[in-house]
């Protein structure tokens, strides 16, 4: 007796109904992937200002060390005692190793250095002084097209935590810091910033004057701010202005509230 044999029918789409599928899953990618973006964005975000709040952190261990006095925010020779050791440029010979004659492009001595400032016993890791986000971006200032890549730190210090200019022993310019005890509101006093790319160069950042040095927005358009406490948060472009009443006019010594 033969098997019974059944016909399978043939499965299949019509192309009505394949357009209808490429339409949704289109749909769903176009839903998603921003989703996504802004997830990776979150994620750089909070890892930036975990490294910020550990340098805050190793700033404290460091002031502890030397009679609550903090590290200065600039010094352009080495050695001085500045956190980093500060870019824009030393004269060639001054520094270890010798820096060229030249441009901003192509000199190692126009990035400011981490592992020669005074913090870096304290940190260990250049990866600390550095959030995850990759930027590539036109500077007008100079005509040059500028990338993050090449950068050794993105994190710069408030330059009012200087109380005078000095003159180094081997020829280059330094700071003199703040005491602990000087700095009025340390919980709304900033200390770290993410600096913009155009502007980051010698580790040092100077709010409210012209725009020479200018706050980042490569975190969600917007940058981290950490203050003397170790204390900090994400702020957004339009929240960071000279003029808005919450930063004083950027200053860390004062008296008014």
């Amino acid at each position: 007796m033969a098997a019974n044999s059944k016909s399978i029918p043939a499965m299949g789409f019509t192309l009505i109904e394949l357009l209808i599928v490429i339409a949704i899953i289109s749909t769903l990618a176009a839903i998603l992937f921003p989703v996504f973006s802004q997830a990776k964005a979150s994620s750089e975000t909070a890892v930036c200002l975990s490294n910020m709040r550990q340098l805050a952190t190793a700033f404290s261990i460091y002031i502890n060390d030397f009679d609550g006095i903090y590290p200065p925010p600039y010094g352009n020779r080495y050695p001085n005692s500045a956190w980093v050791l500060s870019g824009n440029g030393p004269l060639v010979g001054t520094t270890s190793p010798p820096c060229p004659n030249g441009s901003d492009t192509g000199d190692p001595c126009y990035i400011a250095d981490p592992t020669r400032g005074s913090l870096w016993p304290y940190t260990m890791s250049e990866k600390v002084y550095k959030c995850p986000t990759m930027e590539t971006k036109y500077d007008p200032n100079t005509g040059l097209t500028v990338t993050t890549a090449s950068q050794r730190i993105t994190t710069s210090m408030n330059a009012n935590f200087e109380t005078a200019k000095i003159e180094l022993v081997n020829g280059g310019t330094g700071r003199l810091a703040v005491s602990e005890s000087q700095i009025s509101f340390p919980s709304a006093t900033f200390m770290l910033v993410d600096e913009d790319i155009t502007t980051r160069n010698d580790g040092q950042f100077s709010p409210g004057n012209g725009n020479i040095d200018v706050f980042g927005k490569q975190h969600r358009n917007g940058a981290n701010l950490v203050n003397a406490d170790t204390s900090g948060r994400w702020y957004s472009d339009s929240t960071i202005q000279a003029t808005n009443p919450i930063w004083r006019h950027f200053k860390v010594i004062r008296t008014e509230e």
